[in-house]
């Protein structure tokens, strides 16, 4: 009789077996995280790769904080009032913000390299336009495509370093490293303009294009 009434064929999907665990009491199968590839299918420039994004996310935090010591010689150049000298920091915090998630959008629209060059170059010759601005409205506009470049430059760079170390045992040391190196930029920044505000008269504000250029000369790969 308890023959008769069995199923034919038992259900031996994992979702079944799973079920069948949970109404018997005991537990189900055990599920861990996915094994990790070993190290050597890695790819080698991971840790240039890392260097590379590194840099540029210190350039986008710099920039933030680099100017406020500078800005009284600056304003004694350009001739502008308290009032208007607050447009020089708001400028870029203002279109980094906006244009943040359009970046990470853009990332995925265009692609991770192809962005980030472009942030790059872009952000590196607003760099030098401030550096190089003659006026109060050409100093403000270059801070403002910092900041705009700057946020198609963050994204990108994070998800660089996201898909290199992607399911590698350094993936954490990874993100270490490129958060600490964030978060000092504007303590960098802070200290870099004002050793260098002491050691120059003119309104050099922005000039960080070398850091960029340097670092255009280390393309990370798709």
């Amino acid at each position: 009789m308890n023959n008769a009434t069995a199923p034919a064929h038992a259900d031996t999907s994992p979702a079944a077996v799973a079920h069948r665990a949970r109404q018997a009491g005991t537990p189900g199968p055990a599920r861990g995280p996915a094994p990790e590839p070993d190290v050597a299918d890695a790819d080698p420039r991971r840790w240039l790769i890392l260097a590379v994004v590194a840099l540029a996310q210190l350039m986008v935090v710099l920039d933030a904080t680099i100017v406020n010591i500078a800005l009284p010689s600056a304003q004694q150049a350009l001739h502008f009032s308290n009032i208007e000298r607050q447009w020089v920091v708001t400028a870029y915090a203002l279109a980094f913000g906006s244009l943040l998630l359009l970046g990470g959008r853009l990332t995925d629209l265009i692609g991770r390299k192809a962005t980030f060059i472009a942030g790059l170059a872009g952000f590196a010759a607003a760099s030098a336009a401030g550096g190089a601005a003659s006026s109060f409205g050409m100093l403000v506009a270059a801070r403002a495509c910092q900041g705009a470049f700057g946020a198609l430059l963050a994204p990108a760079a994070l998800s660089l370093l996201t898909t290199t170390f992607e399911g590698t045992k350094d993936r954490g040391k990874a993100f270490g490293v490129f958060g600490a190196i964030a978060g000092a930029g504007g303590a960098v920044g802070l200290l870099h303009d004002g050793s260098g505000a002491r050691q120059r008269g003119e309104h050099e504000v922005d000039v960080q294009a070398p850091a960029p250029v340097q670092v255009l000369g280390q393309q990370p790969a798709e």
